[in-house]
C-alpha cells in the first residue's frame, strides 16, 4: 500500500529489488519489478504483486521495496529511496506436484 497524505495528487515509482547482503553491505542488487502509481491526494493505493527471486536454491536474499516520489535515480538504493521496506527470503526449489496433498 502507498498512502498519499499530501494535498496534491502524486506520482510514485516503486522499485522491487533482490539484494545479496554480506557483512551488512549490499554487494549485489537485481531489479525484480518496477511499478508506476498515481495516487490521489489523501488516498491510499493498494495492490498485490508476485515476485520470483533469481537467487540459487538455498540462498538467502533480501527483498527490498523502494518508494520514490516521481522518478527513481539511475541506481535506486534503500538509502536514496523516499521510503523503503524489506524482508528476507530463503530460496527453495519448487515442490513436487502433489507434495502438499
Amino acid at each position: 500500500a502507498v498512502e498519499n497524505g499530501g494535498e496534491d495528487d502524486r506520482e510514485y515509482t516503486i522499485v522491487v529489488q533482490e539484494q545479496v547482503v554480506e557483512d551488512g553491505e549490499v554487494v549485489e542488487r537485481t531489479e525484480l519489478d518496477r511499478i508506476d502509481a498515481s495516487i490521489s491526494a489523501g488516498s491510499t493505493g493498494t495492490g498485490d504483486r508476485e515476485i520470483t527471486p533469481t537467487a540459487e536454491s538455498g540462498e538467502t536474499v533480501r527483498i527490498s521495496v523502494l518508494l520514490f516520489d516521481d522518478e527513481p535515480p539511475t541506481e535506486p538504493t534503500n538509502e536514496n529511496a523516499d521510503e523503503d521496506a524489506y524482508f528476507w527470503v530463503t530460496v527453495a526449489d519448487d515442490p513436487e506436484p502433489g507434495a502438499d496433498e
